[in-house]
């Protein structure tokens, strides 16, 4: 099984400044209801706020297909939960997201668990659908896999994963992107 896989989107650089000065100032002016979130982990973005102010992302990304959701990720201290991204609403079935690095990211990785049927048994789940173990369960378990995350990325996150900070600078961000028609078809070519 391919656990992530680097991919080609042009020169995303040209854009993804859009993308740090949106989330810095039109962001946290969104009133909280247009929001599931704000200041947190997992900042999704409204694809009318995509267009507006960040529409090259879309440009960038059609060889995927039309986007189902776009998040920012925001990361401030060294790991996240080992945890499985959401599974209900808009990420419902959805097994594989693009990663896309804005901000801090070099010495960052994402490292893919594979665990046993017992310790996945022993997740606990979030309103927002993310399964997740304690930290004390992630330290134990063995990656199989990582990756650092320097250029957009197709990432399994329907697998247990987590992200290390070990020599990155922070905040670390970078935006997530999933698509209508699923992009884990290109880790199982």
């Amino acid at each position: 099984m391919e656990y992530w896989k680097k991919v080609d989107i042009g020169d995303y650089t040209k854009w993804t400044q859009k993308v740090n000065g949106y989330f810095n100032t039109i962001y946290h002016t969104r009133p909280r209801h247009e929001l599931l979130r704000n200041k947190t982990f997992w900042n999704p973005v409204l694809i009318e706020d995509v267009n507006t102010y960040f529409p090259e992302l879309v440009e960038s990304t059609c060889q995927f297909g039309q986007i189902n959701e776009v998040s920012i990720l925001v990361i401030e201290s060294h790991s996240t939960t080992l945890h499985i991204d959401h599974t209900v609403g808009l990420n419902h079935g959805v097994m594989a997201r693009l990663n896309i690095p804005l901000l801090n990211c070099e010495g960052s990785c994402t490292s893919f668990f594979n665990i046993s049927q017992k310790d996945y048994d022993t997740h606990q789940t979030t309103p927002g659908g993310t399964k997740y173990w304690t930290n004390e369960q992630r330290d134990t378990f063995i990656p199989v896999t990582s990756v650092e995350l320097v250029q957009p990325t197709i990432l399994r996150t329907s697998t247990p994963h987590a992200v290390f900070c070990k020599s990155c600078k922070f905040p670390r961000m970078a935006l997530t992107v999933s698509f209508k028609d699923d992009i884990v078809r290109l880790l199982d070519e």
